[in-house]
Formats: structure tokens, C-alpha cells, sequence
């Protein structure tokens, strides 16, 4: 697909989800878009403050133990995270950043049973950004039935990542803003 085309597309996959921030509908109708622009199984968002890391915010799609990997990567395992440096490198910034490819061999032998053997997941892309002191950590998993991301599907993925990791702060924002206080 020639870039023009592809951008067009782009555009047109992830409208209905920036369309969705701050509203229930968000996590389907962004799972939907990924799904169009890189077949993405689930997708997976973790916030930060600091070097902490508070929640599992998203978790959505085809990945049955998604809960349990959520509370096991906020409780202890996003320690040993090898994207962990590259996040915490882009606190301060409001500028994506968008995370090295995925190899199995990045992570531990405890990380990589749990998290990639036990629960099917055979591909891994992510971005991360940061906003007013927190950063929202975004993940997109393939599992054994659909294979791994091809080139060209992260290619769509990386070049979506952007306005995607800036649409999930917004919404997750938009709910601490709604969760906390009293509505305008």
C-alpha cells in the first residue's frame, strides 16, 4: 500500500476510537482499529508515576489470562521489564516513544514462562508516552493462532502508535478527571 493510501486508511481505522476517549465504548472501539491497521490479538495498558508502576488500566482482547498478567506485571514484574529503561529515558516528554522490537530472549526465564509461554502470546509491539508526570505504557500482542506481526504490519502498527498511545492518555485521564471529583 503506497504511503498516501496507507495514511488515508490510518486515518480512517482510528477515527471511531479517538472518537471513543473518555467514553465506555473506548476499549472495544480501540481494539476494533487495531485490529484493521495490524491484526492485533490484545492490547494491554499500564500506567507509571515516577518509577512505580500503579495499574493495569486496558486489558482487551483474546488473551483469557489478560487479568492475571496485568496484576502480575503491576505488582512486580514490570521491574524487570527490558523496555523499562527506554520508558523511564521519556519521562518528562510528551513525545512518544515507541519501543524496541520484541525477542523472546529480552526477557527473563520467570517473565517468558508467564508472561509469553503460559498465556500463548508469540509477538509483542508497544509505545509508551508521558504525560503531566504519569506514562501510559502501551502493549499489542499476537498469540499462536493468528502468528507473529509481519514487517508490514508493524510498519502500520509503529506508524499508528503515535496518536494511539495519545488517545489512551487521554481517555485514562479523562477517567481520573471523572473518577475524582465533582463534573463541571
Amino acid at each position: 500500500m503506497k504511503a498516501g493510501a496507507f495514511r488515508d486508511q490510518a486515518i480512517r481505522d482510528i477515527t471511531p476510537a479517538l472518537l471513543a476517549i473518555g467514553r465506555p465504548a473506548f476499549p472495544h472501539t480501540l481494539l476494533g482499529a487495531l485490529r484493521r491497521i495490524a491484526d492485533v490479538g490484545h492490547c494491554m495498558v499500564f500506567s507509571f508515576a515516577g518509577e512505580r508502576s500503579s495499574a493495569c488500566l486496558l486489558d482487551a482482547g483474546n488473551i483469557p489470562t489478560g487479568g492475571d498478567l496485568g496484576v502480575a506485571y503491576s505488582g512486580h514484574f514490570f521491574l524487570s521489564d527490558p523496555n523499562r529503561d527506554a520508558i523511564l529515558a521519556g519521562h518528562g516528554d510528551a513525545v512518544p516513544v515507541l519501543l524496541p522490537t520484541f525477542a523472546r530472549r529480552m526477557y527473563s526465564d520467570s517473565y517468558r514462562k508467564m508472561f509469553f509461554e503460559d498465556s500463548d502470546i508469540v509477538d509483542k509491539c508497544a509505545t509508551a508516552i508521558w504525560v503531566e508526570g504519569s506514562c501510559f505504557y502501551v502493549n499489542f500482542y499476537r498469540i499462536t493462532s493468528q502468528g507473529q506481526f509481519t514487517r508490514e504490519e508493524v510498519r502500520r502498527l509503529m506508524a499508528v502508535a503515535p496518536a494511539v498511545s495519545a488517545a489512551v492518555a487521554r481517555h485514562f485521564q479523562q477517567d481520573a478527571a471523572t473518577d475524582g471529583g465533582d463534573p463541571l
